[in-house]
This record gives structure tokens, sequence and C-alpha cells, in this order.
């Protein structure tokens, strides 16, 4: 094989790769966050659960314009050490949200969903 062709099929062979790596991976883009990874997310609240009263935490479900529902989890303020001031006005921010709702969420990437550090509610749809 001459020298002309083999860079070309050397690019080829790492770019199918670099796809085939990004596929499967359902709606949530080529690659998913590493966990402890910084994400955003806005979308349409489709489910909003608050334990947060009866010692739990709370889970907004919202659903994506990719087409994806994303888990954003606020965790329990029964905890030792209390929660800080910033924590408990994120929750003041949380317990607003209503089904429908378009917000906009940034936290870090974890197993089980997104743990949220800032929130913000874009839009009340009713």
């Amino acid at each position: 094989m001459s020298q002309a062709w083999k860079t070309p099929l050397a690019a080829l062979l790492a770019t199918s790769f670099v796809l085939l790596l990004g596929c499967g991976n359902g709606n949530r883009g080529f690659f998913a966050p590493a966990p402890g990874a910084h994400v955003m997310v806005t979308g349409e609240v489709i489910a909003f659960d608050d334990q947060v009263p009866a010692d739990g935490g709370a889970t907004i479900t919202v659903n994506t314009a990719a087409g994806g529902a994303v888990r954003l989890l606020f965790p329990s303020l029964h905890t030792s050490p209390p929660p800080s001031q910033q924590t408990i006005d994120l929750y003041d921010l949380v317990r607003r949200v209503q089904v429908g709702d378009l917000i906009r969420a940034e936290g870090r990437h974890a197993a089980s969903g997104i743990e949220i550090e800032s929130l913000a509610i874009l839009e009340r749809r009713p």
C-alpha cells in the first residue's frame, strides 16, 4: 500500500472509532459526563417529589430539549452539621418548582442523577 493511502485510511479508521464510542448513550449526547463533572440542564419539569419536610430529599425530573429525562437531586436538610445558608436558600427555590415549569439547573453528575448546586425557574407554564 502506498504512503498516499495510509494517512487517509488511518484518519477514516480513527474517526469511525470515535463515532462508535459515542453510540449507545441514549439522549446524553456523544459521551456521558464523568461522575463529579459539572453539568447544566434546561428543560420542562415533568415530575416533582419533595420529601424534605419528611427528613428526605427532593427529586425533580426534567424533560430536556434532547428528549431525555434527567433527575435533579436535592439533599435532606436534616444533617449534622446543619446545612449552610446557601443550601437553605437553594431549597427555597426548589420548593417553588411546579410540574410544567421551564427550569435551568447546574450541578454535579452522580450515579443517580444531578446533584443541584443552582436553580432558576425560567418560565411558569400552566
